[in-house]
């Protein structure tokens, strides 16, 4: 048991990083292996970097994000990371997760510090969403977004259905809404909310 525990400190203490310690180029977005950051140590490395992010971009929302509570939910189902630095500071700006969901990648999320970070965050979601087998449900400012970048829409509910494969309340035209892929989505006992499904699919 103890050769055991040694081996995982042994291993923690050998494995652990930050961003900085990747040594990724300024302005250069890094996938990110999800096994770097599943690693959680008490000193401040990637998971922590990648969860301050998030905590940062999902602040205005009631509860944050509903799956990240702390650095110790990363990697949690997410398998991309996308990170990038831009400032002078060695520490990350922003990040786009996702995970596969069959043979698309579904972007799940960004974080962002509040500042250099906040903008390229969102510019690089439509990027992605604009590659083939890549999609993202968005809403609010983002879902104007991408339809102002002219990124297709999924309007067809039952492929709609087959990429989310939760339950959903499809509604199509909504009005003052641009596109006719709207449906809502219950998160825990809030309210619903009010998605779109974006992207090369």
């Amino acid at each position: 048991m103890m050769v055991s525990l040694l081996r995982e400190f042994v291993r923690e203490i050998l494995t652990e990083k930050t961003f900085a310690d990747l040594g990724s180029a300024k302005n250069q977005w890094t996938d990110v292996p999800e096994e770097e950051i599943a690693i959680h140590t008490p000193d401040v490395d990637l998971d922590d970097e990648v969860f301050d992010l998030v905590q940062t971009a999902y602040a205005g929302l009631e509860g944050g994000n509903i799956k990240i509570k702390s650095a110790e939910d990363l990697p949690g189902e997410y398998t991309y990371f996308d990170v990038i630095d831009v400032d002078d500071d060695p520490a990350p700006d922003a990040v786009v997760f996702g995970k596969m969901r069959g043979a698309a990648l579904k972007i799940g999320g960004m974080g962002h510090d509040g500042a250099a970070g906040k903008r390229i965050s969102v510019t690089r979601m439509i990027d992605l969403v604009k590659q083939p087998g890549t999609f993202a449900e968005v809403s609010g400012r983002p879902a104007d977004i991408a339809l102002a970048e002219g990124v297709p829409i999924v309007e067809d509910e039952e492929k709609a259905r087959s990429l989310i494969q939760r339950d959903l309340e499809w509604v199509g035209e909504y009005p003052g809404k641009e596109g006719k892929g709207w449906y809502k989505r219950q998160y825990g006992p809030g309210a619903s909310h009010l998605k779109m499904i974006v992207g090369n699919v």
